[in-house]
């Protein structure tokens, strides 16, 4: 089946093909780089990836028959096969968002049978034949697929914050309008014969490009997708000189926060304290005492309800050490203390190197590092 103006549609088409595999790698490399730090949901980025991917090559199946193939059961053929393509990048989003990490943000029971439905109807489908004329049937059920995992979308920007939710806007947005010319953009516009669908066609297919250049606006420097409720979980951090047995600077993320001991008043002044002369130095001391190699550092100090979560500078900063006091351990903790470190060492690497001519000044000049740890954390 021909397609009048194909001369333009099929060149924007194959610019849809280019951006969306593009946009997928990007997503799937991200996943595979920050993988062994084991971030949040980071599986996220890997559920985009394969969308994007698998349903961007339904694309292809459209410009290698439908538009250049007189012959109808071919074109029906080409077009159930699209149909199917979409239909399989909606479940493998959705089977990835049938694990635990993702309960907060998709009902993991439904998400379940929706994915059980889709695949059941799908089969069913496919019996009747892919020469047949079903893509009406596979549009509707690719609407309440598509419709289903962009409500679960929408859920988890409810949760977002700062720079995550301004950029996650724009890939829901991007990802809204590429959905729209991804699902109405096929042959079954043909069979209704519409006014001007040549046109309607070729709006659909730029609509497409337009939605892939919105996601990859979105996702340009894109930051960690981190655990649920992470933030509330933070409480001080203090980065220590051990050479000198000092605190350089001390971060409170919460000043009405309860005490974590008694729940009954903020973190005292004597935590503090402690946490500075025997919580983490004392530690430290007798640790480096007992193994001067320094190869086995702590990575964690338990004190009652306390739970301190520590990091060492990289050389030529090995004597300072990061320590993050928090009410639960988590990976995206971790991560983003291991991200503050890096900041902190960058900042200041010329006034790390010459701490001693700055004796008795450290608030003073670590105070603009608060700037930092806002922009980190909001």
């Amino acid at each position: 089946m021909i397609i009048p103006f194909r001369e333009i549609h099929t060149p924007i088409m194959l610019i849809a093909v280019i951006i969306g595999y593009q946009i997928s790698s990007y997503f799937i490399w991200q996943y595979f780089n920050n993988k062994s730090k084991s971030i949040g949901l980071n599986k996220l980025l890997l559920a985009f990836g394969i969308f994007i991917g698998i349903s961007v090559t339904s694309l292809i199946s459209r410009i290698s028959i439908v538009f250049y193939m007189e012959d109808l059961s071919l074109s029906d053929l080409t077009a159930n096969l699209a149909g199917f393509v979409i239909l399989l990048s909606i479940i493998a989003f959705l089977i990835v968002m049938c694990f635990k990490m993702f309960s907060e943000i998709s009902n993991i029971a439904l998400t379940h049978v929706i994915v059980f439905i889709l695949l059941i109807v799908s089969i069913l489908l496919s019996l009747m034949a892919l020469n047949s004329p079903i893509t009406v049937y596979l549009l509707f059920l690719n609407l309440f697929g598509f419709s289903y995992m962009f409500f679960i979308q929408t859920r988890l920007l409810k949760l977002t914050t700062g720079d995550v939710k301004k950029r996650f806007k724009k890939i829901l947005g991007g990802e809204l309008i590429f959905g729209i010319g991804l699902l109405f953009g096929g042959g079954e516009i043909n069979q209704y014969n519409l006014p001007f669908d040549n046109i309607y066609s070729i709006v659909l297919i730029i609509a497409t490009v337009i939605g892939l250049m919105f996601i990859s606006l979105g996702i340009y420097r894109f930051p960690a997708f981190l655990e649920f409720g992470w933030r509330e979980n933070l409480l001080k951090l203090f980065i220590i000189d051990q050479n000198r047995l000092k605190g350089l600077y001390v971060h409170d993320f919460n000043d009405n926060a309860q005490d974590v001991e008694t729940g009954e008043m903020t973190i005292s002044k004597e935590d503090r304290e402690y946490l500075f002369s025997k919580g983490i130095i004392g530690v430290e001391e007798v640790i480096n005492n007992i193994i001067t190699s320094k190869k086995k550092r702590l990575e964690k100090i338990e004190h009652g309800n306390l739970l301190i979560l520590l990091n060492y500078g990289d050389p030529p900063f090995s004597f300072i050490t990061y320590a993050l006091l928090v009410k639960k351990t988590m990976k995206s903790l971790e991560f983003i203390l291991k991200v503050m470190k890096d900041q902190f060492q960058g900042f200041y690497k010329d006034l790390l190197l010459n701490l001693k001519n700055f004796e008795g000044n450290e608030e003073k000049l670590f105070s603009s590092f608060d700037l930092i740890i806002s922009n980190l954390t909001r």
